[in-house]
């Protein structure tokens, strides 16, 4: 349920999807994306001609995913069952992207993982993009935020309104990030699920060290507009191209 309930809320999310659209015009396909969820910006690009093929380790997202690709025609699209930080496709990729604030999810092996196993897949001259929360940013929030309600939602198969709120909680190292999906019955019951994603603060200069340490030539970004980042960006907004 929580994976259909994500879909619902964040498929309709188009902010980010001209970003990857345009790295995918440049570097042509196909595209590897990690962590492709339920399939937003996979399908979308699939849906642009685009061989793709998405990395997911939620077997749940993956079955939502597998639903939306039985109900239409979307070409040439693979998925794979694995996790981001330890994977092998026997297949290389001009463009590997991590969309949805997922990198900053990773801890410091997590990451180192995760660019040892993309810079094993990258063709030469690939590009390897990933979009997050600006560390920056998150690091000046207040240390925590009563839930907010965010929007509200139709559920597509009850009908009644699903409430999405988030709080947050920050330390020292990350900012931890609770969603709640409240689905409001019509008898006054209120059907709650959650979940939490904590993102850690590190660093941009530490971010773009772990990057030239394995051959990455970095362009950062605060937008999805191509603006150049700095420390009060909302988004900090990684092409990496491998030398």
């Amino acid at each position: 349920m929580l994976a259909q309930l994500y879909h619902f809320h964040l498929n309709p999310y188009e902010e980010d999807l001209a970003f990857w659209l345009n790295l995918a015009d440049q570097q042509g396909g196909p595209v590897l994306e990690l962590g492709c969820g339920t399939g937003r910006v996979l399908l979308r690009l699939a849906d642009s001609g685009y061989p793709v093929c998405g990395l997911e380790n939620d077997p749940d997202m993956i079955a939502v995913l597998e639903a939306r690709l039985e109900e239409g025609d979307y070409g040439e699209v693979e998925v794979h069952e694995a996790d981001m930080t330890h994977f092998r496709i026997n297949k290389r990729f001009p463009l590997i992207i991590i969309p949805c604030n997922t990198y900053s999810t990773l801890t410091t092996e997590g990451r180192m993982g995760t660019l040892e196993s993309a810079t094993r897949h990258l063709s030469p001259g690939g590009v390897l993009a990933a979009s997050l929360p600006n560390p920056n940013w998150m690091a000046q929030l207040p240390e925590e935020a009563d839930p907010e309600i965010e929007t509200i939602f139709t559920h597509p198969y009850s009908g009644h309104p699903v409430q999405v709120s988030s709080a947050w909680q920050r330390n020292a190292g990350e900012v931890c990030v609770v969603m709640h999906y409240d689905h409001l019955l019509p008898d006054g019951r209120v059907d709650r699920i959650s979940f939490s994603a904590g993102h850690h603060l590190t660093t941009y200069e530490h971010y773009l060290e772990e990057f030239g340490e394995r051959g990455f030539k970095v362009r950062a970004y605060g937008d999805f507009e191509g603006t150049p980042y700095d420390s009060q960006s909302v988004y900090l907004n990684f092409v990496a191209t491998i030398l």
